[in-house]
This record gives structure tokens, C-alpha cells and sequence, in this order.
């Protein structure tokens, strides 16, 4: 299969004055090939048929573009971040199916997971996470990963995967660990509480995670253990409700963003942090009066974009 990809978005940084940079103005749409030259890449993965709830997460990897292009590059202890380019949406026949989907995802993530740079993988709906790691899964000797997100994400597959089930499938592949982590009490039946006490899964609560984020990250990457290889996933619906209301399972009781951001810019300076994918915005669940003055995009994308740009400064530290 030739390994494809279309750019379907054109970057540029609003700004009034010079010296501001935002990431519109420094991200450059690159092939495959040229992917390497940079810490990081973005790769879009813009369907969510494999929503069993509402829609809306297609938009996904357009919205946290755009909220992307609006951040500024400038962490304010560490200096500018702008080694990140964007390999366009993955340029397969979206809507034929969740199974032929993710078989097409799989082989394109494969080739991604090839290059010598870490993949930022834009939904979608939570179920891209299954192909997202599976040919990790396949090709790595040992991997685990790091869920971010109000729910486990550990149900059965019934008649096809879905949203739900992409941390079972990543299980029956051959995953050797996996860490819960931002999960919140009154969300996860105990059925899978106790799948994931068979499998020795590490569990930190939302309320673990306020009292000591980086604690929190410590922790989850202790539960690695010795894998070889980690792939973070990020939920946005793992943020509060109030945070982040444009997702597809909003709930209350969740993150703070700055709580999100602590974690991602840790997690992603580990060594054995190969990929991140960050799904479940929604961009048309928000209504016009949720934008904010000024700004293109609604709380969610602004707050799933700059949990990129934290993302992307810990892969930056990890690099130097």
C-alpha cells in the first residue's frame, strides 16, 4: 500500500505584532520522507465512526489545528518549541467500515512509527487508539501504555470495535501494560474495574492526579515496568467538563487543563515515549457562544492545542 497522506490545512499565525510566534507561523506541512528532520509530526485521523454516542470528533483534527495555529511557541521557562511539522490527514476512504478503517490506519501508522520522530496522531474517535499502537504492538518486543482519560476504555468488542474497546484489543494483541490514569469515580463499571485488577493495570484517579500531577506521571511511568516502548493516549474528555465541554463524553469531576498540561510535558520527556495520539474533540458539540472573542475555535480545540504545544516541549526537552 502506498503510504499517503493529504494537507487539507493551511498554516498561518494571527499576529499584530512581531515579535509574537505562533505555531501557525513555524509548523510546515512535510512529506514522509522529510518527517525525521523534526522532533515531532502531526498526523490527522479525521473520522469517528467508530462512535457508538454522539458525533462530532471528525472535525477533530481540524479544530486542534487551528487552535494550534492560534498558540504561541513561547513556554515561559523554557524557551520556544518549534521543531514540529504536520504530515496532513491520513488519505484513506473514510466511512467504509470500522475494521477496514482501522486496517488502513494500522499500515499508515506503521510506516509513521518507522520514521525517527514522535507522531502526534489528531482524532477522531477514541477507538483510532487500537490502530494507532497496534503495529507498535507487533514490532516493539514489549509495550504499554498511558491512557489519559475519563474512562477505561477496556469494554469487549460486540459486533465491531468501537470507542470503548481499544485497550482490550490492544490487550488481546499482546500489550504488556497499561496505567489508567485521570479516570473518574462513577464512570467505570466495575466489570472492567476488575479487568483491569486481573490484567495488574495502575489506576490514578482524577483527585490523584489534582493533588500532585507530576507525582501522578512518576507514577504512571513506573508502572511501565520494563517495556521497551510507551505510547501515550490522551482523551480530552479527560479534562472537566467545564474545561473542555465539546467532547464526546463530558463529564464533571475531571482535569483542570493546567493538570493535563504538567502531565503531558513529563510524560512525553520519557525516554521510552514513542507516540502520542490526542482524540475526542468535537468541535461542532460547542455552540457559537462558547467561542471565545477573538478566537476561531471553541474551549475544547484551544485547550486540546495547547495540550499539544506542552506535548510537544517535553518531546523537546527529551531531544536536547
Amino acid at each position: 500500500m502506498t503510504q499517503k497522506f493529504s494537507h487539507t490545512y493551511d498554516w498561518s499565525g494571527p499576529t499584530f505584532d512581531a515579535n509574537d510566534e505562533h505555531f501557525g507561523n513555524t509548523v510546515e506541512q512535510v512529506t514522509l520522507e522529510e518527517a525525521a528532520e523534526y522532533d515531532a509530526v502531526l498526523v490527522g485521523e479525521p473520522t469517528d465512526e467508530g462512535q457508538v454516542s454522539v458525533r462530532g470528533a471528525a472535525l477533530g483534527p481540524e479544530g486542534l489545528r487551528e487552535g494550534f495555529a492560534e498558540t504561541k511557541t513561547a513556554h515561559l521557562s523554557e524557551g520556544n518549541a518549534t521543531s514540529v511539522a504536520d504530515l496532513g490527514d491520513m488519505d484513506i476512504p473514510w466511512g467504509e467500515g470500522v475494521i477496514d478503517t482501522h486496517e488502513q490506519i494500522k499500515s499508515i501508522a506503521a510506516a509513521v512509527h518507522d520514521v525517527d520522530t514522535v507522531p502526534i496522531f489528531l482524532g477522531g474517535g477514541h477507538d483510532l487508539a487500537y490502530p494507532n499502537v497496534a503495529p507498535l504492538i507487533e514490532h516493539e518486543k514489549s509495550v504499554g501504555v498511558i491512557n489519559f482519560d475519563a474512562h477505561a476504555d477496556v469494554r469487549e468488542v460486540l459486533d465491531k470495535p468501537y470507542n470503548g474497546s481499544p485497550f482490550r484489543q490492544a490487550f488481546e494483541d499482546g500489550l504488556a501494560e497499561y496505567t489508567f490514569i485521570g479516570g473518574r469515580h462513577f464512570e467505570t463499571s466495575m466489570p472492567y474495574v476488575e479487568f483491569m485488577r486481573e490484567h495488574d493495570c495502575a489506576v490514578i484517579s482524577s483527585e490523584d492526579v489534582a493533588v500532585d500531577p507530576r507525582g501522578a506521571v512518576k507514577d504512571a511511568i513506573k508502572s511501565m515496568g520494563a517495556v521497551d516502548t510507551v505510547h501515550v493516549s490522551c482523551d480530552l474528555d479527560v479534562l472537566d467538563m467545564s474545561v473542555a465541554p465539546g467532547t464526546t463524553a463530558p463529564t464533571p469531576g475531571g482535569l483542570l487543563s493546567r493538570e493535563l498540561y504538567t502531565c503531558l510535558r513529563t510524560v512525553m520527556a520519557e525516554p521510552r515515549v514513542t507516540s502520542l495520539d490526542i482524540i475526542g474533540c468535537a468541535p461542532p458539540l460547542e455552540s457559537s457562544i462558547q467561542r471565545l472573542q477573538g478566537a476561531n475555535v471553541g474551549p475544547t480545540a484551544m485547550a486540546g492545542a495547547r495540550a499539544i504545544a506542552h506535548a510537544v516541549h517535553g518531546v523537546s526537552n527529551k531531544k536536547q
